[in-house]
């Protein structure tokens, strides 16, 4: 059977999910900066000129961008709030049963 991880190990843990938690904010934002950008891509009938019947098949690319890349900014937040209070939740459990262990003694 292994042994228990030190204190040093599961704060490394800890850290590091909560560092990881931060990227996947970091996508997220970085989802939601590109899906605010497909806005300056739509174009009206009247802007499109000549190019009439390549817009009735553009006019919905820049609404299915911005659905798709709403999409994932929502499960980037997901899997950083889930990673956090995974985090969190396991932090407050270690430090009860350690508060348990410390008064057995």
């Amino acid at each position: 059977m292994a042994e228990p991880p030190s204190g040093e190990q599961v704060s490394a843990a800890l850290e590091r999910m909560r560092h990881v938690a931060s990227a996947w904010r970091q996508v997220a934002s970085a989802l939601a900066e590109a899906a605010a950008m497909t806005d300056d891509t739509e174009l009206t009938r009247l802007q499109a000129g000549l190019f009439q019947i390549a817009f009735d098949k553009y006019a919905e690319a820049p609404r299915y961008f911005r659905d798709r890349l709403a999409e994932g900014t929502a499960v980037m937040g997901q899997i950083a709030a889930t990673l956090s209070d995974n985090a969190n939740a396991y932090a407050i459990e270690e430090a009860l049963l350690l508060h348990e262990l410390n008064r057995m003694w």
